[in-house]
């Protein structure tokens, strides 16, 4: 099993736990400001989180201009006609930005106005507090493997790694290199073994779509997300993966006693008719058709 990590693994409730401002004359309210109003036309839950922490209608949109979002790494906008970035390490070292990297146990964001390196916010999100609870029980249902993709840098998820229990993480991921990762990792397992990928669906439906299980987690998935998914968990609740793991047994488990039941009345039968010694009443053949059915029926239903 693969999780995502924000929103599932983690409950992609973002917020603020370090401000930091490099120039004197700039204040933690004013760093703030900035993001709030390069950010403000963002679609990522982190951009929202932190306009909305500002105040979504103290923002003033008329000095908005040149709105970029800039895919996994931020944003940059016009602000009064000045260029802001705001994002991780990466968009400041595309744009020739002076910073030193900061390593903290949430996502750094970066500001900067121009070339002129403002400061930086820490982004904290919560592990869910079951989250390790539900690995060790997948782990005792026979998972092998268990895994984590993130957007994140290394530092971030090797630390939610860690504190989960799981075996692998993979970071610094964009939406198209976890499809790639996951491509990799198909690769080097067993043609017998499947791979289930658990997301929060808001943009993981290409890497849903290339596992063998796509697991869609919470309200917030996309009607494509939901289209193209294999199991779709209405709910944030983690514990909801082991239940469908569980249920998936317990149904194969029925299955399989329905088949071997019926074939051996069937077969038993069958054999019976050819004996000459023994003439088999009709009440007998109605009872291996219909009656071996409802059988079957009844003890699937045993289920509910």
């Amino acid at each position: 099993i693969i999780f995502d990590k924000t929103g599932t693994i983690t409950t992609g409730d973002f917020a603020v736990t370090e401000i930091k401002c490099i120039k004197e004359e700039i204040t933690e309210k004013d760093l703030l400001k900035y993001v709030a109003y390069v950010e403000y036309y963002a679609s990522h839950p982190i951009g929202i989180a932190l306009v909305d922490m500002y105040g979504r209608q103290n923002v003033f949109t008329e000095i908005i201009s040149e709105f970029e979002d800039i895919q996994s790494r931020g944003c940059s906008a016009l602000i009064n006609g000045q260029r802001y970035f705001v994002g991780t390490d990466k968009l400041m070292s595309e744009n020739n930005i002076t910073i030193e990297p900061i390593q903290a146990n949430g996502l750094v964001i970066y500001i900067s106005r121009g070339k002129e390196y403002l400061g930086y916010i820490v982004v904290g999100d919560k592990i869910k507090e079951n989250a390790k609870e539900v690995v060790n029980s997948l782990r005792k249902q026979g998972i092998d493997e268990i895994s984590v993709f993130t957007g994140d840098t290394q530092h971030i998820g090797e630390y939610v790694a860690g504190v989960v229990g799981a075996d692998k993480v993979y970071c610094s991921l964009l939406p198209n290199q976890k499809v790639e990762k996951l491509q990799e990792v198909k690769a080097m397992t067993n043609e017998k073994e499947q791979i289930a990928f658990v997301g929060d669906g808001l943009n993981d439906a290409p890497v849903i779509a290339s596992a063998d299980i796509g697991i869609a987690m919470g309200s917030s998935a996309s009607d494509a997300t939901i289209s193209i998914s294999d199991v779709v968990i209405m709910s944030e609740n983690l514990s909801k993966v082991e239940e469908v793991m569980y249920i998936a047994k317990k149904t194969k488990q029925k299955v399989i006693q329905n088949i071997v039941f019926c074939l051996v009345i069937k077969i038993a039968i069958m054999i019976l008719n050819f004996i000459p010694a023994i003439e088999v009443p009709v009440w007998l053949a109605i009872f291996a058709d219909v009656g071996v059915s409802l059988i079957a029926i009844t003890n699937s239903m045993i289920m509910m």
